[in-house]
């Protein structure tokens, strides 16, 4: 019975032993795979170090293309920004506006030149990724091309301003040299000088006439190229349409008034003319008339004919003179016009009315030498 017990106790001993080494040749074969593990880490440890330099270089490089990446999209958008501004910028109504309006295009204008320090730090910041890349695996085609479209964009945005600011500049120069020349052609326009006599008004006439073709003639032309420029900015939209719009229509008007008064003075200048053309005619008649009458007594006959010369040259001459003037004229003008008539007609009758005493005069005196002679003759 013990010996039973004995045999099943070392045959349990034995089984637990067989189990154990079993697990011993398990663990063994479990290290053994682990050691090969561990030598392909140890391997891949050593070749990490030898790369870990230029793993290093090539993430500073990465970091900085990211780096540049940000910086372009703020320079893109600053661009964006001042293109909108550019395209979309407010119009000016009068000088003091214009004079704020250039202000901020000046400010704008140095904040631009400004921002070309920080496109040169960037145009340095890509030659070095380039190099770096160059001496890397990494493309630097992408680079080059978004280096490319921000110098282009800078490129395009100056070659804006200075389109806009130069087409701006011409225009307020053109529309205020038209307004001023308006303006004082409108004060030589409106004068009230009519003239004090008639050589004076002629002269005033002949200058005048001179006046307004030199003003149609120079008007027309800048008128014309000040429309051109403002269709042109309203049709590449550089500026505001319906402010351009009503400019024109501004300058438009303002032209046509000026040439309204010009034509209104001119008339003016005419009726003048004639009026005082009538007057002086009137004096020349009746100074003409005085004379005759004085020199009839040399040569009734040569008179005579004087005097009928004197009506078909003169006295219609004032009539029709008159006649005219009578319909542009009213009150104290139109009484005076019929009144220097009536004078050159009433001197008229009294001159004619001398001849014809004259005249019987002498040919009473012809009779009574003719009486005389014949009793002479008589006598004799």
């Amino acid at each position: 019975m013990l010996n039973i017990k004995k045999h099943l106790y070392a045959e349990n001993n034995l089984t637990a032993i067989n189990l154990l080494l079993i697990k011993q040749t398990t663990i063994e074969e479990e290290l053994l795979k682990r050691q090969q593990q561990v030598d392909e880490l140890c391997i891949q440890a050593e070749k990490l170090k030898q790369l870990e330099p230029e793993k290093f270089e090539e993430i500073n490089t990465k970091q900085n293309i990211y780096q540049y990446y940000y910086d372009l999209s703020k320079t893109e958008a600053w661009l964006g920004e001042q293109e909108l501004y550019m395209m979309s910028e407010e119009h000016s109504k009068n000088e003091l506006s214009t004079q704020i309006f250039i202000r901020k295009r000046q400010t704008m204008k140095q904040t631009i030149e400004n921002y070309n320090d920080i496109l040169c730090k960037l145009s340095d910041k890509v030659k070095n990724l380039i190099i770096d890349l160059e001496q890397s695996n990494l493309s630097c085609d992408l680079i080059n091309e978004h280096h490319d479209l921000i110098n282009k964009r800078q490129t395009q945005l100056n070659k804006l301003y200075t389109n806009e600011t130069l087409k701006l500049y011409r225009l307020h120069r053109e529309i205020d040299d038209l307004e001023q020349s308006i303006s004082d052609r409108e004060l030589i326009a409106g004068s009230y000088e009519l003239g004090q006599d008639f050589e004076y008004i002629s002269i005033l006439l002949d200058r005048f006439a001179a006046f307004a073709q030199e003003t149609e003639q120079i008007g027309n032309g800048c008128l014309q190229h000040a429309n051109e420029m403002i269709h042109l900015l309203i049709v590449n939209r550089h500026v505001d349409s319906s402010h351009r719009a009503e400019l024109k229509v501004t300058l438009n008007e303002s032209y046509q008034d000026l040439l309204e008064m010009i034509e209104t003075h001119l008339q003016s200048l005419k009726a003048s003319w004639e009026l005082h053309k009538f007057l002086h005619d009137h004096k020349e008649i009746l100074l003409i008339m005085q004379e005759r009458k004085n020199s009839i007594p040399d040569e009734i006959g040569h008179d005579q004919q004087s005097v009928q010369q004197l009506l078909s040259q003169y006295i219609q001459r004032i009539q029709q003179e008159s006649k005219c003037l009578n319909g542009c004229y009213a009150g104290e003008k139109e009484t005076e016009i019929k009144q220097k008539e009536m004078d050159v007609l009433t001197s008229w009758k009294l001159l004619q009315q001398f001849v014809d005493q004259q005249k019987h005069l002498l040919n009473d005196y012809e009779d009574l030498h003719r009486f005389f002679n014949l009793t002479r003759d008589l006598h004799m």
